[in-house]
């Protein structure tokens, strides 16, 4: 098959590729059509039912003359009960027996932990100073090792797409 069989084969897949366009197309016309007589025709009823109704001032069973089969009904009027409410016990708000401050936070004592760390740092500055550099280089490390395996992760993810 040379390039003239090439292109043969082309134009007849553009051919059957346009005729299914043109059916899509006429399908989605028809149905549009069908759809507006349904509405068309559903007005129309609507309209002509509605206009008869209203202008209907006799009753049913009185256009012939004669009572209708069915009997007026006549039920028994209800008189609306006002609902009974049950007394609720009030609720009890319990009083904090400390005053209330003016500052917030309430200014307290320091806790057991704070007086011991309170202490540490008293006693031996150096050693809490270099103690502090530790847990804060300790922090960021971990939050790099984080933030690295987080960007690993999301590199790995993007190679399996």
């Amino acid at each position: 098959m040379g390039l003239e069989g090439r292109v043969l084969a082309n134009l007849a897949a553009e051919r059957t590729r346009i005729g299914a366009r043109r059916r899509w197309w006429v399908l989605g016309a028809a149905a549009m059509v069908c759809m507006g007589m349904v509405v068309w025709v559903g007005g129309m009823s609507h309209r002509s039912s509605a206009g008869s109704i209203a202008g209907n001032t006799t009753p049913v069973g009185q256009r012939n003359g004669t009572p209708s089969g069915l009997a007026e009904v006549k039920r028994p009027v209800v008189e609306a009960v006002p609902r009974r409410t049950r007394p609720r016990a009030a609720k009890v708000i319990e009083v904090s027996h400390e005053p209330r401050l003016s500052q917030f936070p309430s200014p307290r004592g320091l806790s057991e932990q704070e007086q011991l760390l309170v202490r540490y740092v008293t006693e031996s500055p150096s050693e809490a100073v270099l103690v502090a550099k530790e847990q804060r280089d300790w922090r960021q490390a971990v939050i790099d090792s984080d933030n690295s395996s987080d960007t690993q992760s999301g590199n790995s993810n993007q190679e399996e797409r």
